[in-house]
């Protein structure tokens, strides 16, 4: 946990204390997402940070400015998109954002293709295997150049700061960076040019491999943090129905018993959190998709 606050409030004492007064706080403009359908855009709504909606408006801003854009994705329920919330309050944050970047909030339940566009830069830049929340910096052309997750508040102020000299510098090194990313994905999302053949012998080998991460205990696959693993599960019904192998129908009843009886499956508020801590489904993360 930061301790920079701390820090902070004791350099702030003292300023007063030697008769500075203190700043003001930053009267953000009207707010582009008091109206907007996406409950997780309204609550930042009265951020200092002045938010701009995706679309082709905030697109031709960027442009016309010339500043790179702040991209931010999360959603409404995640514990670690909360704690960031809390980073954007800091005035400093917000001077510094409000002037160099143009700031983008995006919901990922809302924007589910805008979401899966930065997550594959964000693995294409090494950054991880992906999480909310997301932050992107993109040149006015909308092309990724870095991509980082959650920080605290003075190493995400020291990040954006750095970033925003370098662009107020020397352009040219970040362009040519987005434009390598952008050709990186461009090549990801081709299809492949040799056809495989779903054949018995390929779906047997899938059906070893995860039958060998069943937990036979208590369901599910893999070790903690474990997910649901719906597609997986799908897949292994759908073999079941045509090969009538038991062992499929096993690991997919046991693993919807354990998600079921244990704390994964909200019992009060119904729906399904995100993924189990333990290996018993009896810690869950708190954190819920709409789908």
């Amino acid at each position: 946990v930061s301790t920079q606050s701390t820090g902070e409030g004791n350099r702030g004492m003292a300023g007063l204390a030697a008769g500075e007064q203190e700043p003001d706080p930053i009267q953000p403009r009207e707010s582009q997402l008091t109206q907007q359908a996406s409950a997780f855009l309204r609550s930042h709504a009265a951020d200092p940070i002045e938010w701009r909606v995706w679309g082709k408006e905030t697109v031709i801003e960027a442009a016309e400015s010339n500043l790179p854009l702040l991209v931010s994705i999360g959603y409404l329920s995640s514990f670690w998109c909360k704690r960031q919330h809390q980073v954007y309050q800091h005035g400093d944050m917000a001077a510094l954002v409000n002037t160099s970047f143009i700031p983008v909030l995006v919901d990922c339940e809302e924007h589910a293709d805008v979401d899966r566009m930065f997550m594959s830069a964000s693995n294409a830049m090494g950054c991880g295997s992906g999480g909310w929340p997301l932050h992107v910096l993109l040149t006015p052309e909308c092309k990724p150049f870095f991509c980082v997750h959650y920080l605290d508040h003075k190493p995400f102020r020291d990040m954006l700061a750095r970033m925003a000299r370098l662009w107020a510098k020397d352009q040219d090194p970040l362009v040519q960076l987005s434009d390598a990313t952008s050709n990186q994905l461009l090549v990801s999302i081709q299809p492949p040019q040799v056809k495989i053949k779903l054949d018995c012998e390929l779906l047997q080998n899938w059906h070893s491999r995860v039958r060998a991460e069943f937990d036979e205990v208590s369901g599910g696959f893999g070790r903690p943090i474990k997910f649901g693993s719906v597609p997986r599960l799908q897949l292994c019904l759908r073999l079941w129905r045509r090969c009538g192998n038991e062992s499929l129908s096993t690991m997919v009843s046991g693993s919807l018993n354990g998600m079921c009886s244990g704390g994964l499956w909200d019992h009060v508020g119904y729906g399904w959190f995100k993924c189990s801590s333990d290996v018993c489904w009896e810690i869950p993360q708190f954190d819920k998709h709409v789908a």
